[in-house]
């Protein structure tokens, strides 16, 4: 039996004498749920347990002595269990005793009766890297999962959110168990089991004296809605889902990827819902090097051999600016340099400040602290261009992005900011640095993740400062690792799965996923663009110039000015993530509800009748709607009052409406 009880707002948990949970109870019925959930060292064995604690706060601490198996290093762990007024909180310390280990601390749960329960999480919901997509807001039965956080596109199976979700069946209550953003957090793998199993295993974390390991979690219960956990998670942690600088819901819309500078049609743009061009013009001497260290009208040879300057880049800007568009501008602080030799060359360029007219002299002689190396001592290369991957926390690669971040303020005013490419990177590990956290094989290490948080904050607040946006091409999808990023331009959001990730990345920001070319649309067009219409996340346009994006293309043109209307009335969208509050009679279609300015975007897509009752469960919601279809037209609906909510009859077309509902006030559950 449980030696003790706590109680938080619809849920109690019992909790035996090693801090191990056997016993649930949720709602306010006090429904009696089996369940179990305890924290286990891999490869350890529990030798002494200590008494429970009473916390002051009217929390429960527990103090266990574990040993490594073979190693025989130990630590101490301390759980603390506290109840808060919408959770228990769950957090986890850990100190080492003797010299640094490591070993995977894994949280476990058990859900025994798991064929009467759905699972969730925020993953790709797609097997391997095929392209049959999946909803990903549908709950699905347990069942043999295996996934990293932070998936990579050549390595699909993730999810991004670190956050898992049990809904019961038959009645309408739920769990969601929740691990803090806001928690150092390094390789973490989350496998269930169709019996109800969940592990989430957290890798590569020094066991030490000096710095203790420690992790902040919630039991969160509510009602049996996926949307429940997520929004209680966006609520608690807003730093790590709201966008730092609000305005940037202005630039909110279909995208390019080019370097064209000419003369375009931009009416037809505009009907596209196109709003922001990540510059591909690549006018820097070689990768790394965005903004040179010169005067205004200072040439340089560009990477293509043709001249550049300063003065020419911000002209483009202005442009742009004009004709009623945004730039934003490439940057990347996680590789350098082109085509750089596999043997350090002689010397070029004499003068230091001179180093930046060469890749190989830079490289050499100017940041090779910042070279990241193989196991084996040699230069870690880039797949793109022979590039050297560096890292972005060396001092002297820092302060060269930090005055490259200077001159762009200074000299590209009319820039609404940048777009930071080549996040895949975070996942080494610099093991000639130390970051003091990290232990991989079996010394210190430093994570990029740490490198990125560091440095990558330090950019961004600059040009929050002065005004600009920073988006990022979100290679390696976590939460936590782009809290000062505005908006996600996902360079692989045409493969379905990465789409879903990158979607709930985005549940509160602006996000574009890639259009690589029209064979991205094919087989089913319709499905392509109901997709992104159904996640929140805009495509990019046909434009001239593309690079590895969608080029002018007559066939293609034709979908996007059909979809254009319906994916212009979900700019500035915001998830509405209360429970219940959207659904379809019959699930005869995939819903979704968003919140926009003056009332609410409701996209109904892949419709399977003419005709299907949306109910929308809100206050302040007009009974007044619009439903506007792929192709043109659009048509007055009005809605019904039930007690299950507003009860809108929508005709689809083409398996799609698009509906606009005005509203006064929030989006509350009526």
């Amino acid at each position: 039996m449980p030696v003790r009880e706590m109680h938080a707002p619809g849920i109690t948990i019992g909790l035996n004498r090693l801090g191990q949970i056997e016993r649930l109870r949720l709602a306010t019925e006090q429904i009696e749920v089996p369940f179990r959930a305890s924290t286990v060292l891999v490869d350890c064995r529990l030798k002494t347990a200590g008494a429970p604690e009473v916390l002051a706060d009217g929390g429960l601490a527990f103090t266990n002595e574990w040993v490594h198996r073979i190693s025989e290093a130990s630590c101490r762990v301390v759980e603390r269990f506290t109840p808060t007024a919408s959770s228990i909180r769950w957090e986890l310390e850990i100190v080492g005793a003797g010299a640094p280990w490591s070993t995977a601390i894994q949280t476990r749960l058990a859900w025994p009766k798991a064929a009467a329960a759905k699972f969730w999480t925020a993953c790709d919901h797609t097997p391997g890297n095929d392209k049959q997509w999946k909803d990903p807001l549908a709950p699905f039965a347990f069942g043999e999962l295996n996934l990293r956080y932070g998936s990579y596109v050549d390595e699909p199976n993730g999810f991004c959110l670190p956050l898992v979700t049990v809904l019961e069946n038959e009645s309408d209550h739920g769990l969601s168990f929740v691990q803090s953003p806001e928690s150092l957090l390094l390789d973490i793998q989350l496998t269930t089991s169709a019996a109800g199993e969940v592990v989430i295993s957290r890798k590569n974390h020094r066991i030490a004296s000096s710095v203790p390991v420690r992790f902040a979690m919630d039991l969160v219960a509510h009602e049996g809605d996926w949307r429940s956990g997520l929004g209680w998670m966006t609520k608690r942690y807003p730093k790590y889902f709201d966008p730092p600088a609000e305005k940037v819901y202005a630039i909110d819309g279909c995208g390019a990827y080019s370097g064209y500078q000419g003369e375009l049609d931009w009416e037809k743009l505009r009907k596209m819902e196109f709003t922001v061009n990540w510059n591909a013009h690549f006018d820097f001497p070689f990768h790394g090097m965005m903004i040179p260290p010169v005067a205004r009208d200072t040439l340089w040879n560009s990477w293509y051999g043709k001249p550049a300057s300063l003065a020419r880049m911000s002209r483009y800007d202005t442009q742009m600016k004009r004709d009623g568009f945004d730039v934003l501008e490439y940057f990347v602080l996680t590789e350098c340099g082109n085509y750089i030799s596999h043997q350090k060359p002689p010397r070029k360029t004499q003068a230091h400040e001179d180093l930046w007219l060469d890749a190989d002299d830079y490289i050499y002689y100017a940041i090779p602290e910042a070279v990241m190396r193989t196991r084996a001592g040699g230069i870690r290369y880039s797949n793109w261009f022979d590039n050297v991957v560096v890292d972005p926390a060396e001092p002297v690669w820092r302060d060269a992005l930090i005055g490259q971040i200077q001159r762009l303020i200074r000299e590209l005013p009319d820039a609404a900011g940048v777009c930071i490419d080549r996040t895949d990177w975070l996942t080494l590990y610099n093991e000639r640095r130390d970051d003091g956290v990290s232990w991989v094989n079996g010394k210190a290490a430093r994570s990029l993740l740490v490198s990125w948080a560091q440095t990558g904050s330090q950019v961004a607040a600059m040009l929050h400062e002065a005004g600009k946006f920073v988006y990022v091409n979100p290679l390696v999808r976590r939460v936590d690792t782009y809290s000062f990023v505005d908006g996600l331009y996902d360079e692989y959001g045409d493969l379905p799965g990465m789409l879903n990730l990158t979607a709930f990345l985005a549940v509160c920001k602006p996000a574009i996923g890639w259009t690589r070319d029209n064979h991205s649309l094919r087989p089913d067009p319709d499905a392509f663009f109901q997709r992104h219409l159904h996640l929140g996340v805009f495509p990019m346009v046909p434009y001239p110039d593309a690079d590895h994006s969608i080029a002018p293309d007559a066939w293609a043109e034709k979908y996007f000015l059909d979809y254009g209307p319906l994916l212009g009335a979900m700019r500035g969208k915001r998830w509405v993530l209360e429970p219940h509050v959207i659904s379809v009679e019959d699930s005869a279609a995939c819903v979704n509800l968003f919140q926009v300015a003056g009332g609410y975007a409701i996209p109904v897509t892949f419709a399977r009748a003419s005709e299907v009752t949306v109910i929308l469960a809100v206050d302040g919601a007009s009974t007044e709607a619009v439903a506007l279809f792929p192709g043109g037209g659009e048509v007055k609906i009005r809605g019904n009052r039930t007690v299950r909510g507003m009860e809108f009859r929508v005709p689809v077309m083409r398996g799609c409406a698009m509906v606009r509902v005005s509203a006064q006030g929030s989006a509350r559950v009526e």
